[in-house]
Order: structure tokens, then sequence, then C-alpha cells
């Protein structure tokens, strides 16, 4: 039992980053290679919101899950609870996943001919999988942090609990409206959910999931892999308290066309995030510690999490300006998708690349591969995130779409060396 408790994570790690190469960059960047070549491309927004699903949910949800399931009742200070169920919840929800890309994707471009009928039953099972794996997810976890004794004296677990439940409940209200969305469509037979049901979806996945969980990983690991000064706790609990009504805003916003609603939510999230940059410390001198460590310039590991809170930054900014388009006041052809591409490739597939190597070296007490592949992460996921603003920023068409194109790419071979770099972790960890 020890054994599977300390071995959870590979199999969320290797279903993580396949994905991330089919249905999230390697789908996204086909996607844009065909518009930029002039190919017929069916259904286009179909593609690209079975795209977005995949790279939130897949890329990081279950990178997510996967280090969370190891790392959290570590510090908790307990075993993870029924570690077979956990899984159970992964295979439900990874075959969610799959039977989504695979089902949308036939739909889209127009296949199965005379099984049709049966892909569009696949389509709103996948929805079913996905809410129910979740769910297992959810349970299990809230089992092995809930309760028991000396919960407050784990001060490490207590400082991060509220960002911990903010995401938990996120993540459970993400994949509902997920799971009507799939529902309604398939009623309708429409190859896409509905604005609603997507943007809700999306918004709750990614900035009440993610970006919670998101910092409070950061809080516990900078100081440990980054020697960061200890994190502004309160003031990292007031940017919560703010993102949350701001996310609350924006959502009551979209459901009901109040777009200065809309904009006031997205002014009041861009402050909390850039409250979140001060809180975390992040661009803070470090701390000197005992054991010899490398300078700031030679350690790629301290780059990748500065370039992606300097990510953060922007995606504040982006934020504020979106908000203040609402208003009449536009200072930047800023859109919804351009900041949703900010916050996942930005900050946090970013982030997987730099904490990604130091984490898996010690969960699976297996050596990366080599250091420079690190550095190949660096450079190619920053430069994706670049390439990727084209098209937000609604270049030519022709241009968007080229430069949509090699973000893909670039995003492709990140993923490539930072999957080379860590092999032996991921499929050979030493389970003694």
């Amino acid at each position: 039992m020890a054994q599977k408790q300390m071995m959870i994570w590979p199999p969320f790690v290797r279903l993580s980053l396949g994905l991330a190469l089919t249905g999230g960059f390697g789908l996204g960047g086909l996607a844009f290679a065909f518009s930029a070549l002039g190919l017929p491309l069916a259904q286009w927004s179909s593609i690209v919101q079975v795209h977005g699903h995949l790279q939130l949910l897949g890329w990081v949800g279950l990178m997510v899950w996967g280090v969370g399931l190891h790392f959290l009742p570590r510090l908790r200070g307990r075993p993870l609870a029924h570690p077979a169920r956990a899984q159970l919840a992964l295979w439900l929800f990874a075959a969610g996943l799959l039977l989504r890309f695979g089902s949308q994707i036939i739909l889209a471009t127009g296949g199965a001919g005379a099984w049709r009928s049966i892909v569009w039953l696949i389509f709103a099972a996948s929805g079913v999988l996905e809410f129910s794996g979740g769910g297992l997810l959810g349970w299990t976890l809230a089992q092995t942090l809930g309760g028991g004794e000396n919960l407050r004296q784990r001060a490490g677990f207590w400082q991060v609990m509220p960002f911990l439940l903010t995401a938990g409940l996120s993540f459970g209200l993400s994949l509902g409206c997920n799971l009507v969305g799939v529902l309604v469509a398939f009623v309708g037979r429409d190859l896409v959910l509905g604005r609603l049901y997507a943007t809700l979806a999306e918004d709750v996945a990614l900035i009440g999931f993610l970006l919670p969980i998101t910092l409070g990983m950061s809080v516990r690991l900078f100081p440990l892999y980054l020697r960061t000064p200890l994190a502004l706790t309160r003031l990292l609990y007031v940017g919560l308290a703010l993102l949350l009504v701001g996310l609350s805003c924006g959502l009551v916003g979209v459901a009901f066309g109040l777009s200065g609603l809309s904009g006031l939510g997205a002014i009041v999230q861009g402050i909390a995030l850039l409250g979140w940059v001060w809180g975390v410390q992040i661009f803070a001198p470090r701390r000197p510690l005992p054991r010899p460590g490398l300078p700031l310039w030679r350690d790629a590991t301290q780059w990748h999490a500065i370039t992606a809170y300097g990510w953060l930054v922007v995606s504040a900014l982006a934020l504020i300006a979106l908000g203040l388009s609402a208003f009449g006041r536009a200072l930047l052809p800023v859109s919804a998708d351009l900041v949703r591409h900010l916050l996942g490739s930005g900050l946090l597939t970013i982030l997987i690349f730099g904490i990604g190597p130091k984490m898996f070296e010690g969960f699976s007490r297996r050596p990366i591969r080599h250091p420079v592949y690190c550095w190949l992460t660096l450079v190619l996921g920053n430069l994706a995130t670049v390439l990727r603003l084209g098209p937000a920023l609604s270049l030519s068409p022709r241009i968007a779409s080229m430069l949509g194109a090699l973000a893909g790419l670039a995003g492709l071979l990140a993923v490539l060396f930072f999957s080379w770099n860590l092999w032996a972790a991921i499929w050979n960890p030493r389970r003694d």
C-alpha cells in the first residue's frame, strides 16, 4: 500500500504529457497550420474549444492533480486515502477527456457516417465520465486532508488551505458546468458548447481552480527551491477574496449580458493578480541558505519562475485593460482569449517546465537527463507565449495563423524536451 501511495503520480503525469502533445499544443498548432496554408477546416470553433478544454484540464489539470496527490498528503501529515479509488478516478477522468477529444474532432470534421449517432452518445458520455472521475478525485483528496488530529498544528498546510478549498470547489463547479453544456449540446446536436456553459467551465477552471492551486504550491515551493522570502500571507488572502469577487462579477455579467459588470470583474481580477505577485515575493532578493546553490543567472528554474510570474503581471494588466474597454476606455486590443493564453501558456505552462524537474527528481529519486533541456524549455515556452499573442491581438488572418502554428510547434517541442529530460523519473521511478 505504501508503494502505491508513493507512486500515485506517474500515470497522471504521463497522461498529461500525452494530451499536451496531441490535443493540446499538437492540435492547436495543426489547426493554425491548416488555416495558414489555406486548407479548409470545418467547424473551426469546435476544434478550438476541444483544444482549450484539453489544455486546461488535460495538460495542466492532470499535472496539478498528480503533483497534488503526492505532495499535499505529505504536507498534511497523512497518507493518501484510498489510493485505488484515486487510480479509478484518474481512469474515469482521463477516459472522459479522451472521448471528448475523439468525438468532438470526428463530429467537427464531418466524419463517422452511419455511426454518427454513436459518436454523439460518446460525446455525451465524455462529460459524465469527466464529472464522475473529478468527483472521485475531489472526494479522495478531501478525505485525506480534512478532519483528523492536529490540523491547526500543521502550519504549512493551514497556510495554503484557503487556496486548496477554493480550487477544489471551483474544480467541481467547472466540471458541473461542462457536463450541463455537453448534455445541452448533445440534445441540440450542436458542435460547440453554448457560450454561457463554455465560458463558465473555462473561466472557473482557469481562474477558480488552476490559479489558486498554483499560488498555494508557489507559497510552499518557492522558498524551498528558489530561496525567495516567505510569502506575505495576509496579502495573498486579500488577493484571493478579490479574485473570487471579480470572478463572480464576470460570470454573472456573462450570464445576464451585463458588460459593465463583466468589465468590473476583470478589473478586480487584475488587481488581485498584481497583489499575488507582490505577496509571493518572486522578484524579491533571494535568501542565503546553508547549502550551496547556483547563482541566479545560472539557475534555469529561477528564470522559469521569474518569467512565468512576469507573464502573470502582463495577464493582470491585460485584465485591467479588458475591463476598462467595457466602459469605453479601450487602451489595447485585448480579448478574453488573449488573457487565457497569457495565463495558460505564460504562467502555468512555464511554471510546470521550471518546477517540474525539481519536483519529479525528488518524487522519483531519479536525476534529470541534462540541465540543458531546462534552458530549452525556458526559451521555447516563452517563445510559444510570445508567438501566441499574434492571433489573440487580431493581426491579419494569414499572419495570425502562421504565428499560431509556430506557437504550437514551439510548445510541442518544449513538451518533448521536458518529457525527454524527465524520462527516467516518469517511466522508471524508484519504488524503494
